[in-house]
This record gives structure tokens, C-alpha cells and sequence, in this order.
């Protein structure tokens, strides 16, 4: 599992690919940055695009049962029907992710599965969040650690249920703020004129810091002396330089 940042002593960007912020006290996590919602259109309010049925009856908007903003979307689903979002290409392997999303019904009480699926050389398997949904807007939420075997081929966001009943009919719900953020830990950088300390939280100090100079990378380098702690942080200080490569890695 790793999380890490590119620095520029002389203040240069030199992989804009990577989106990630320069500045004295710049937070960056692994590819993306921590507070980024990772899921495109996430309340419905640009209708549904980005969503899509399989098995169900219906996938639309409600603008009467909405959460936040002007509308949510509303899923009409058959037994093992399911409503889905892609997540390839922008949840890299190896991290941590919390999830949280609200949800409702129009009557009664009825389960909810929250399901990351994932096809790669392993072949297709999903970790699953589960909870009840009510006919009032609630929270759901958890975390899903994205561990894959090669490259991934398909990962998807998946909301499903299960039927009452024989013969209960099609099971109908709201959704709405669907939320997925990278919450591996993140490397904080702080650069002075003579000085630039990376720092990371106590509570991941079972994570190693390496550095490298080159990208694409042909070896990292463990960091282990000059460490020290401080508020709550594990704080690394080195002098400037051209470049340097940072990133936490979890044996």
C-alpha cells in the first residue's frame, strides 16, 4: 500500500499527470487528493449520466425525495437487479477508500448492499458495505481497502438488495451525495530556504518513507534515519535539491 507526492526544491511541477498541488503545506495522497469525491455526478444532478441499470426496471431522477441539491436518483429493481458506476481508472490499487452515501424508501424497512466489485487476474470478487434504508434520508457508510492481483479490468460501484418476499414485486429506493475518497494517509509538505520537511501522521507510523530521484522509478529508497515526531507527526527534514520523489509504503 503506498501514498506519496513529487516535490520540485526549485519549485517546478514536472508531472502535471499526477494532480498534485505544489505549495508549503501541501497534502497529497497517493494520485489524487484526499478531499476529491472520486465518484462523478454524485447527487444526480446532471441527471444519470454516469449511472446505469442492470436488471431493473427503471433508473431515473426524483426532484420530490431529494437529500441535497435539486434532485436525486430513483432505481426500480427486480430481484438481483442492480445499480451501477465505474470507478476503473480512478481508484488505484493498494489503497484505502471511505464511502458514504444517503439513501431512502418509499415504505417499510429494506436492506441495502453497498458492493465493490473488481475483475483482474484473480478473476471477479466484491467487498461489500451493508446497512438498512428507511423511508427517511440516512447515512450509510464504510471503507473498502482496493487490493488487486495484475492489473485491474473492471471496477464498478455497486448498489443492490434483496427481495421481501416471494412475490413482493420490484424494490424502489432514493439515492443521493454518493462520496468516495482516498483515506490512505497523506504526506504533508512543508518547504523553507533552507529546509523541507515531509511529515505523516503518528497513527501510520507503520508506514515506511521512501524517496527516489527518477521517475518513472527504478528504485526506492527506505528513509529511516533522521526521523522524528512532533504534534502528532512523523516529520522528515532534508535539504533542498533539484527533485526528490516521496511516498509512504506499508510492508
Amino acid at each position: 500500500m503506498t501514498t506519496g507526492c513529487f516535490i520540485s526544491m526549485k519549485g517546478r511541477i514536472s508531472i502535471p499527470a499526477l494532480r498534485i498541488l505544489l505549495a508549503v503545506g501541501v497534502v497529497c495522497s497517493g494520485m489524487t487528493l484526499r478531499s476529491q469525491n472520486l465518484v462523478t455526478n454524485p447527487g444526480f444532478e446532471s441527471g444519470t449520466e454516469d449511472w446505469y441499470l442492470n436488471g431493473g426496471y427503471l433508473l431515473t431522477t426524483n426532484t420530490t425525495y431529494r437529500f441535497s441539491g435539486v434532485a436525486s436518483g430513483f432505481a426500480d429493481l427486480q430481484a438481483f437487479g442492480s445499480v451501477l458506476h465505474s470507478m476503473l481508472g480512478v481508484m488505484p490499487p493498494g489503497h484505502t477508500y471511505g464511502f458514504s452515501g444517503r439513501f431512502r424508501v418509499d415504505t417499510g424497512t429494506r436492506p441495502l448492499i453497498i458492493s465493490l466489485v473488481q475483475v483482474d487476474a484473480a478473476g471477479s470478487r466484491s467487498t461489500s458495505i451493508t446497512g438498512n434504508v428507511t423511508t427517511t434520508f440516512a447515512q450509510l457508510s464504510g471503507t473498502f481497502s482496493l487490493v488487486a492481483t495484475g492489473a485491474l479490468t473492471a471496477l464498478q460501484l455497486r448498489f443492490s438488495t434483496v427481495l421481501a418476499g416471494p412475490g413482493s414485486g420490484p424494490i424502489a429506493f432514493y439515492i443521493d451525495d454518493i462520496v468516495i475518497t482516498n483515506s490512505s494517509p497523506s504526506l504533508t509538505i512543508a518547504r523553507a530556504v533552507s529546509a523541507v520537511s515531509v511529515s505523516w501522521p503518528t497513527s501510520a507510523a507503520s508506514y515506511n518513507l521512501q524517496s527516489t530521484t527518477n521517475f518513472p522509478v527504478i528504485n526506492w529508497r527506505s528513509l529511516t534515519n533522521g526521523l522524528r515526531t512532533n504534534a502528532g507527526s512523523v516529520i522528515y527534514t532534508t535539504a533542498p535539491s533539484d527533485k526528490a520523489f516521496f511516498r509512504l509504503m506499508k510492508p
